[in-house]
């Protein structure tokens, strides 16, 4: 593995190569691993720990052996929060609660009754959705004496005991924890590197004169073998991986989980977000803007039965497991966490308007939604926990048709509409994929999914190509190319995760781009194929931010993906653009056969184009009004017809 290295500003004259962004990533890194190591040397230890958290590079396991013991528990779950959230998997829940429990036994120990109550109702009533029991039973405790009264904490030590005790199983769930992986252990560096190489760039400086060491730091040479890093495939289609994402052009701050993101069909940079704490939002990628945003609520409580009634004021937190636009980009839908779906109208590009109240779905979860339109009336089609598909009036909220068959949760739809048929494709966890028509009651065809579970379908934007996700029995993920008359599986692809049990169920999400890129988030990582190769592309962790099954989605046009990543202080949507060498054909057309036409539209549309064909510009058209306005909006849609270009 050869080093980096990166030519220094002040050669000139002579011939650089410019670092790619790869590089530029690994410098920085490389060179936070410098400013840690020398400020440990130089005893800076709680500034150490701070960029340890902020980073998120290296997970010092003995300052974590040290607040364990010395009780510091709001410390330690600060300095955890830079590295895993408590909702990110199994581990993670698990590490949190086992802390919170600690901090709450302690505070029942020293009788600070009010204490432990607030710890109660802040800190362990997240974790009673999973186990009601256990949080009572914790609750309970605030009645007893000595919390060595119950049964389960009857041969509870002293609180140094419990500590020593509770240290192990924390230490074996850290390992265990992918977020934590390659982050455990600090790379091999020599002792006072970063003085050495400031040195090096001019002997008679103060090594340690700040000043001067961003003055005179010569290019770093770190061996990229002593950094951890996830490897990735080589290319095996030059054309395809031309395609991939390059850059990233928006990063929106959607401040809680995200959870479900879908671009709108006919505006590409229009983007329709859904959240783990039931808010959804809609973003303006060009300019990071934020044009609608509602909070979960409850708009006709008489709408709903009681038991929703009931459990919703138990068990106030709802999240967002499915947001989609209408075909028309009119409407939008959201399937909730529990029972519900909500349907609005996106007004005037900068309101979401309440279009259809509390339709009361399905026992459970809904878990997938779509629109649907067969001989030209409007329904929506929702799947949910309680096994069954249902199909919905769009306007009244009535409930059409009900389809029963599948024997678990169901967790995807395709509703279809062709020449000959409407039918509607469902996936159940149960590991079966059904056809059902929409003038038949019962299911049409039954076929076995290609894992043991299937938690995906979706076709393709053209909708030629149907795709299937899932995993095995052992925890491993795949993804399937199917034929949508047998449902036989045209092609699997290969390089997903391997025996992630820990992970069950994992809800792999992807994507397709113009019929010819396939991309899924997996095992922290979008992954890329070419849909006609089973062998995968290439990889992009986006700087690590990712978590284990990042949710994605590219825009219509194929132009750019848009994928929700980790962040310890806001959930992020991060923006990649794919290069637009194939929109250049629309372009020119329009310029060929309407010349008037393109020229009225706009000047930036034509100093985009010319700049990416290498064209030259007529000065006439470069007024001070157009190069002004260029300057002051990034990016702008034109749209005229089908001829759509994306300007940057």
């Amino acid at each position: 593995m050869r080093s980096s290295e990166f030519p220094h500003p002040a050669r000139a004259g002579g011939a650089s190569t410019m670092p790619s962004e790869e590089d530029k990533r690994r410098f920085r890194k490389a060179l936070m691993y410098l400013i840690i190591q020398f400020l440990k040397e130089e005893k800076f230890e709680e500034t150490v720990h701070m960029l340890e958290q902020e980073s998120a590079l290296y997970f010092d396991m003995n300052h974590f052996v040290e607040m364990v013991g010395a009780g510091n528990w709001d410390e330690l779950e600060r300095y955890l929060l830079g590295f895993t959230r408590l909702e990110d998997n199994e581990q993670s829940m698990k590490i949190f609660f086992l802390i919170r429990r600690q901090k709450y036994l302690e505070a029942l120990e020293r009788k600070e009754l009010s204490n432990a109550t607030e710890i109660v109702m802040n800190d362990l009533k997240v974790f009673a959705a999973n186990d009601e029991d256990q949080f009572k039973g914790l609750t309970n405790l605030l009645t007893l004496e000595n919390i060595r009264e119950d049964e389960e904490f009857k041969d509870c030590g002293d609180t140094k005991s419990m500590r020593a005790l509770l240290l192990p199983e924390l230490k074996k769930m850290i390992e265990l924890n992918p977020m934590f992986l390659g982050k455990l252990q600090f790379p091999n560096i020599t002792k006072s590197r970063l003085k050495a190489l400031i040195s090096l760039s001019n002997p008679n400086m103060d090594p340690c004169s700040v000043a001067g060491a961003l003055k005179w730091a010569p290019p770093l040479r770190i061996s990229e073998a002593a950094l951890p890093r996830t490897e990735s495939s080589t290319s095996r289609d030059k054309q395809s991986i031309n395609d991939l994402p390059k850059y990233e052009v928006a990063a929106l701050f959607q401040g809680y989980t995200v959870t479900s993101i879908d671009f709108h069909p006919s505006q590409p940079t229009l983007l329709l977000v859904g959240t783990g704490c039931g808010d959804i939002s809609v973003w303006e990628v060009s300019n990071n803007k934020m044009l609608a945003h509602l909070k979960f609520k409850l708009w006709k409580h008489y709408a709903i039965s009681t038991v929703i009634q009931f459990t919703l004021a138990k068990y106030p937190s709802v999240s967002v497991n499915r947001v989609r636009w209408s075909d028309d980009g009119k409407y939008c839908c959201v399937a909730y966490s529990k029972n519900l779906m909500h349907v609005f109208m996106f007004h005037d590009r900068k309101e979401l308007l309440l279009h259809l109240e509390e339709v009361d779905s399905h026992i459970g979860g809904v878990n997938d939604i779509g629109f649907w339109k067969p001989n030209k009336e409007f329904f929506i089609v929702t799947c949910g926990d309680d096994k069954t598909i249902k199909v919905w009036d769009a306007n009244t909220g009535e409930l059409r048709r009900s389809y029963e068959g599948h024997e678990g949760p169901v967790y995807s739809i395709c509703p279809r509409s062709t020449e000959n048929a409407n039918f509607i494709i469902s996936t159940s966890i149960d590991g079966k994929i059904m056809f059902w028509l929409y003038s038949k009651p019962g299911s049409e065809w039954v076929f076995k999914a290609p894992g043991q579970y299937c938690t995906c379908l979706s076709y393709s934007a053209d909708g030629r190509r149907l795709f299937s996700s899932g995993y095995t029995e052992d925890g491993d993920t795949y993804i399937a190319e199917l034929s949508e008359k047998e449902c036989f599986i045209k092609r699997e692809y290969s390089g997903l995760g391997k025996g992630l049990k820990n992970f069950l169920p994992h809800h792999v999400q992807f994507d397709t781009a113009r019929s010819k890129l396939l991309a899924v988030g997996d095992e922290f990582m979008i992954k890329f194929w070419d849909v006609e190769n089973a062998n995968i592309l290439t990889t992009v962790d986006a700087n690590y931010l990712l978590p284990m099954c990042p949710r994605l989605c590219f825009n219509k046009l194929g132009s750019l993906l848009a994928v929700s990543t980790n962040n310890k202080d806001a959930e992020v949507v991060l923006i990649l653009r794919l290069r637009l060498g194939d929109l250049f054909a629309p372009v020119k057309r329009l310029r060929s056969h309407e010349p008037d036409l393109f020229m009225r539209l706009s000047y930036k549309l034509f100093i985009f184009w010319t700049t990416f064909a290498n064209e030259k510009i007529n000065p006439k058209f470069l007024q001070p009004s157009a190069i002004s306005s260029l300057e002051a909006i990034n990016r702008v849609i034109i749209d005229h017809g089908s001829s759509v270009a994306l300007v940057n």
